[in-house]
């Protein structure tokens, strides 16, 4: 009789590359029959996919407004009307200052009822995978699972929310290794201890429940210094690539299908607001300062053949310029982002701070090598010579001597970076290669859960 696992999470399928399919298709493939409990319902949702709530009508308009967004007669109309739509200040439930994102919330309240969740599991499952927690789960919800089902609870990490009191990403703090105590974020608010409190209930629950945390190696290594959970309820997992989607094509028509210069190389980036958060932690302030490095290093004629390409931006939107002409192809669905990826020579990641991200999987599955400071999910998949070139963290000139090594690739060693970038997808991240790996993890908690 096949063993049951019930994946609850407030992601939809298609998000983050489509990691909620892929997660369930390989827990299928493990031999696993699989529901799915979401926050809300979805379009051509399955008998053995359940909702919290309903749809709301704003969400349905959202997606009525990206349909139209991707045909091409609607596309400069949506622009306009949402560029010019006012904007509404809601209240938030994160507080930012500094480097630093943590959520206000205690960590001992459930966001949505327990009771309400609960309600909606109406089987017995023999494991229960989380992941995803704000707007619908908090740390509670783990205890209020176990405590009813007493069965395996597995955590998927995709950040550092999991180790620390409140924070998404730790940036310079070193609190976590504290138990997050004397948080500089909540210093002038009245629970200023709220940081700490969450740490600890996050710590009680864990050993509580003896669940389980799917980390990367990077992850793993803030884990082990926050001591919020064993060490050996810690299980290393690599991000899950569809290698029969995100694959090699024709790049010569894919450059062709965003009317590039097939004689450019084009480097491509994801686009950072630079007036976010975000900007400094996805290191695109050290990007400036590599580029201009790699500028002064080439020759002229290397120089004009150089592009920067920007996913994620309308070119009238773009506020970031460089030395090196730079070009904005857009907010991208996933075949048009397959087609980027073949379209550049590579994939530049300068996050410095970052679990992932999974375009650095996503580029390497289609054959495209990528360049990215040695941190995140780099550490995992990306061999320095072999699919790409990683730099010390935060060392912009070798991260500058890493583009200029690319570009001055010869033909030949460039073709075979980009088998190699395949072939290591298909070792690390395919769907296969997730199933070898989940079935020791299947089997190791099979073998030492004490519920």
């Amino acid at each position: 009789m096949k063993k049951r696992l019930l994946y609850i999470t407030v992601c939809t399928l298609n998000q983050f590359g489509g990691a909620v399919r892929n997660g369930i298709a390989t827990y299928e493939q493990q031999g696993l029959e699989v529901d799915l409990l979401t926050l809300y319902s979805f379009p051509r949702q399955k008998a053995n996919q359940y909702s919290i709530y309903p749809r709301t009508r704003e969400m349905k308009i959202a997606e009525l407004r990206r349909k139209l967004a991707g045909i091409p007669l609607f596309r400069a109309i949506y622009s306009k009307l949402r560029n010019n739509a006012p904007s509404i200040q809601q209240p938030s439930k994160y507080l930012k200052k500094g480097n630093n994102i943590v959520v206000l919330e205690d960590e001992s309240k459930p966001v949505v009822s327990n009771e309400l969740i609960l309600s909606k599991i109406t089987k017995e499952y023999d494991y229960f995978l989380l992941y995803g927690w704000q707007d619908m789960m908090s740390t509670s919800t783990v205890e209020a699972i176990y405590d009813m089902f007493h069965k395996p609870i597995i955590i998927a990490c995709a950040d550092m929310y999991q180790l620390t009191g409140n924070c998404f990403f730790t940036a310079d703090c070193q609190g976590y290794k504290d138990e997050c105590r004397n948080c500089h974020v909540f210093e002038d608010r009245p629970n200023k201890e709220q940081a700490h409190q969450n740490f600890l209930f996050k710590k009680r629950v864990y050993q509580k429940t003896g669940c389980y945390i799917t980390v990367n190696s990077h992850l793993k290594k803030y884990f082990l210094k926050s001591g919020i959970i064993a060490e050996d309820h810690l299980l290393v997992k690599n991000a899950t690539i569809n290698t029969d989607i995100f694959m090699p094509k024709d790049r010569r028509q894919c450059k062709k299908k965003f009317g590039l210069d097939q004689d450019k190389i084009y480097l491509f980036l994801r686009y950072i607001n630079p007036n976010t958060t975000e900007y400094n932690r996805k290191g695109m302030h050290l990007l400036k300062k590599s580029l201009a490095v790699v500028y002064s290093q080439l020759t002229d004629a290397e120089r004009e053949r150089v592009v920067i390409m920007f996913a994620g931006v309308a070119a009238d939107r773009c506020e970031i310029s460089y030395d090196f002409p730079t070009i904005a192809i857009g907010m991208l669905d996933i075949k048009k982002l397959i087609n980027a990826y073949n379209a550049s020579s590579v994939f530049v990641c300068p996050s410095i701070d970052d679990a992932g991200p999974t375009m650095v999987n996503q580029s390497i599955a289609c054959g495209t090598p990528v360049i990215a400071f040695n941190q995140g999910t780099a550490l995992d998949v990306l061999e320095d010579g072999y699919n790409g070139y990683k730099a010390e963290v935060g060392d912009y000139e070798a991260f500058a001597h890493c583009i200029v090594k690319m570009l001055r690739l010869s033909k030949p060693e460039y073709e075979t970076m980009r088998e190699n970038a395949r072939e290591m997808s298909l070792r690390k991240n395919s769907l296969e290669a997730q199933y070898k790996q989940m079935k020791e993890r299947f089997e190791y908690i099979d073998n030492h859960f004490q519920g």
